[in-house]
């Protein structure tokens, strides 16, 4: 669980961002004055990608600025600027001020407001999943499942928010002892392209749900999805500052950029034991997922069990229920998130 004073982020955000010039044949909400449409690709960024303080803004400073595109169409949607040190170093502040009266809420308190944001995500599932199509360019389809697991996330770690409690231990003679579960603080969260408006649901929701702060950082291909969480956050009840989202943190030199394929590649490399498919699998840096397929139920448990891999799927892929944790090896990182135990990575046991 996420406990100690670090960094938090929060997300929301209407169609505000956009400004189109008609209207597809699935409406949005009529509460929102922009109007977007999948097909004619008309779609232009209006306002900030910065999020500070419960409002969109303009980073305090940075020089860089970069388009954000429309994959569909190759369209330019507009530009943003990257932030430099002092936004970022402004968006901590933010979020620390947040953070000393967000983690003196009970856990029923931000229970409540963790619902709330599940319920608006619920119902604006249609506008943030086409907006999600128009930023990252997946089909309207699995943007829909992307964010039906992203308000069921929110629901999950609000459900088990009240329950997150120390332990009362017994000592002789009469003498007792206890844990203090304490939120860590302010957390930083880097998403990626692949699921923008999910990842930030995914790490906000167990962060928030433990008492603390976050401050987000959205892939630079895909900038605008995280902001309709932020602002959804604040609807919901979450105090200014709470959930902040700052652009920039990739360059092509970079590890990250040069060396995960996220993309339609596959290699098929023929083997010849079961022996030898583990260690060639395991010859990697990274571990993230892995599958195996086989009509051998005994030999894929015992395959998964021999995989370096966070996750391991058994004749599927790609399927990840809420309940269960997520998480890697190796330079694919070290820690779980979703279910009680990727919760309790959010918080300091002290006794």
């Amino acid at each position: 669980m996420l406990f100690s004073p670090n960094v938090l982020i929060l997300l929301r955000g209407i169609p505000r961002l956009l400004h189109c010039a008609a209207m597809s044949t699935s409406q949005m909400s009529t509460t929102s004055t922009t109007q977007m449409n999948t097909v004619t690709g008309t779609f232009e960024l209006q306002e900030a990608l910065n999020y500070r303080d419960g409002t969109r803004i303009e980073p305090a400073d940075g020089d860089h600025m970069e388009d954000a595109y429309e994959p569909a169409t190759g369209r330019v949607i507009g530009k943003f600027r990257f932030s430099g040190a002092k936004e970022v170093a402004l968006a901590v502040q933010s979020a620390q001020a947040a953070f000393k009266i967000w983690s003196q809420k009970s856990g029923m308190e931000r229970s409540t407001v963790l619902l709330e944001a599940a319920r608006i995500i619920r119902e604006r599932r249609e506008e943030i999943a086409t907006m999600e199509t128009i930023n990252n360019g997946k089909s309207v389809f699995e943007a829909l499942l992307d964010i039906d697991v992203s308000w069921q996330t929110l629901q999950y770690y609000a459900g088990l928010a009240a329950s997150m409690a120390g332990q009362h231990i017994q000592l002789p003679r009469g003498s007792f002892g206890y844990t203090r579960r304490e939120p860590l603080g302010v957390c930083v969260g880097i998403g990626a392209w692949n699921y923008p408006f999910q990842i930030a649901c995914t790490k906000s929701a167990p962060a928030l749900a433990c008492g603390n702060a976050m401050v987000f950082k959205p892939s630079p291909f895909t900038p605008v999805s995280v902001l309709m969480l932020a602002e959804i956050y604040n609807e919901a009840g979450v105090p200014k500052g709470l959930f902040n989202v700052v652009q920039g943190n990739c360059k092509d030199n970079m590890t990250c950029v040069k060396e995960e394929i996220f993309g339609p590649v596959m290699s098929l490399l023929p083997f010849d034991t079961e022996e030898e498919v583990l260690e060639r699998a395991n010859n990697t840096r990274f571990g993230l997922a892995a599958g195996v397929f086989t009509r051998d139920i005994q030999r894929a448990h015992r395959v998964a069990a021999g995989l370096q891999a966070g996750v391991c799927y058994i004749n599927n892929y790609n399927v990840s229920p809420v309940e269960l944790p997520f998480g890697g090896y190796k330079m694919s990182g070290s820690l779980h998130e979703e279910l009680e135990e990727g919760a309790k990575l959010n918080i300091n046991n002290d006794g």
